[in-house]
């Protein structure tokens, strides 16, 4: 972005929204979700990448469609999605019975009960898309609901500010302008030791996505979008290839943890 001229407007955009961990954080809010990954911990790092924490407008997109339907029910239905989990059995029989869609629930309530007290907070599905974790024990048992519920009515405050999203994380960059903040947490990208999980379509490797992935955010650089990105030490290798050969595009990989790598 050139420093002579200054954007009409900031938007905040996160095409892969998760657990919303660093959008929660400008707000200082506390994600009430679980969520593989651990952006909290790297949520101030993040924002100072960013260079701003104060934006006009929000933008949280994901392709889980289960994911941002709870978000959209905590938006719009709030105290009925608290009501609705306190009156909720809270055994191994009952959780079943949601993860199985026995009790004919909507997509947003059912995605919150699986996500509070299955396992590790995993959100895993078969072949067949059919959500297929365990509950967790100690979690039915222990969990203090009466916090996660004020959880869940803070960040529903938050949500009325945020435009939810159901789409392809690509086509949300694509469409960015002149002016947008974006900040990249997509799927990790596996060492050799590890099962890749295809992201977006059967036939799409690992390498193909995140390499179309860095394409985007060289496009998005370009027309004057700047955008943070965080992701395993296995993909720091693609985006430094590709993101620093590029004119116009200001790209420094840093590592701030163990686990994740953050380039501007």
């Amino acid at each position: 972005m050139s420093d002579c001229v200054k954007p009409i407007s900031k938007r905040y955009v996160e095409p892969f929204f998760g657990g919303g961990a660093v959008l929660f954080s400008l707000f200082n809010c506390t994600p009430f979700l679980r969520w593989v990954g651990g952006k909290r911990k790297i949520a101030d790092d993040v924002i100072s990448a960013l260079g701003t924490s104060e934006f006009d407008y929000y933008l949280a997109n994901d392709l889980n469609e289960d994911l941002i339907s709870a978000y959209k029910e905590v938006k719009a239905h709030c105290l009925e999605v608290t009501d609705w989990l306190r009156r909720q059995p809270r055994t191994a029989e009952h959780f079943y019975k949601v993860r199985d869609n026995k009790l004919g629930l909507l997509k947003g309530k059912r995605a919150i009960y699986l996500n509070l007290f299955g396992h590790g907070g995993l959100w895993r599905v078969n072949s067949d898309g059919i959500y297929n974790v365990p509950p967790q024990k100690d979690r039915l048992e222990n969990l203090n609901l009466d916090r996660i519920c004020e959880q869940i009515e803070k960040a529903s405050v938050v949500l009325l500010s945020v435009v939810l999203q159901n789409r392809n994380a690509l086509e949300v960059i694509n469409d960015c302008v002149y002016g947008d903040f974006v900040y990249c947490d997509p799927p990790y990208l596996p060492d050799s030791t590890s099962q890749f999980v295809n992201y977006t379509a059967k036939e799409q490797s690992a390498l193909e996505f995140h390499s179309q992935l860095a394409d985007s955010i060289i496009a998005a650089s370009i027309r004057g979008v700047k955008v943070v990105l965080s992701n395993s030490p296995s993909a720091v290798s693609i985006y430094t290839r590709k993101l620093y050969h590029v004119p116009y595009v200001k790209y420094d990989l840093q590592m701030r943890s163990s686990s994740r790598s953050i380039g501007v």
